[in-house]
């Protein structure tokens, strides 16, 4: 078993030493183009060394420690239209820094992810959302791949929810729009409003399925026990990968 880290890595002083940078749309599309390109350039080298510190830290943990999700602000803004072509121009500087986090993750065996954020909806009966929801799960593989993920089943986990009014249906035929990197390393959870574990194992032959365990609680007022026979099921979608399931308590009184 491995317990890893949702996005924030903090110290025993419950520090984040290396947090990632960001910015606002509207202030960078208050500036001119110059100004733009050092501001995410800036940034996005920032972030790199930044997830390069944390996994530095990681590695000095117990094997047990070493999974973490890295946050979706890796690269700021960049599937804001106004900001791709921006990347574009220094993207290739910044091809040495992702190698280096992912060859260190890997020569660690450090397991990592990304978790895409509740906007990205694939099932939405909605077609720009969905062609956005495309866009940001690219745009995750895109920064995988960079670290030298996506070429088998299941090296990096791109975790996403099911939830839109299609279901089921409009899920399938969104993932048949992905990257065959993405579609390697798309996981989908159940969650607590809208998708129960029934519904997203519907997916199983296509992707593999993460059992968050609190959503379960929160949606079925009960917690899922040991021997349910769906816990098969969401070990085989992994198809000798081992499972990966969230598990989180809330904190008492909020």
């Amino acid at each position: 078993m491995k317990l890893g880290f949702a996005c924030k890595f903090l110290d025993s002083g419950l520090k984040q030493e290396f947090p990632f940078k960001s910015t606002t749309r509207t202030r960078f599309l208050s500036l001119d183009h110059a100004p733009r390109l050092t501001l995410l350039s800036q940034l996005a080298q920032t972030n790199l060394n930044n997830l390069y510190l944390t996994l530095e830290q990681l590695a000095q943990l117990p094997p047990a420690l070493r999974m973490m999700r890295i946050g979706s602000d890796l690269l700021p803004l960049y599937t804001v239209p106004e900001a791709g072509p921006v990347y574009q121009e220094f993207f290739a500087e910044l091809a040495p820094l992702f190698t280096r986090c992912g060859e260190f993750a890997r020569a660690h065996d450090i397991r990592l992810s990304f978790h895409p954020g509740q906007y990205s909806v694939l099932a939405s009966d909605n077609p720009d959302v969905v062609d956005r929801a495309l866009e940001d799960v690219e745009y995750h593989a895109l920064c995988a791949v960079m670290m030298g993920y996506g070429q088998q089943f299941q090296d990096f986990k791109i975790n996403i929810h099911m939830n839109g009014k299609r279901g089921f249906a409009g899920f399938h035929e969104a993932f048949g729009r992905l990257s065959p990197q993405a579609q390697r390393m798309l996981t989908v959870e159940n969650d607590e409003i809208s998708c129960s574990l029934d519904d997203v194992l519907q997916a199983q032959a296509l992707c593999p399925i993460v059992l968050d365990i609190h959503h379960y609680w929160v949606k079925e007022n009960a917690f899922i026990t040991p021997d349910d026979p769906r816990i098969e099921q969401i070990k085989a979608s992994w198809r000798g990968v081992r499972p990966v399931l969230h598990y989180s308590i809330s904190q008492e009184g909020l």
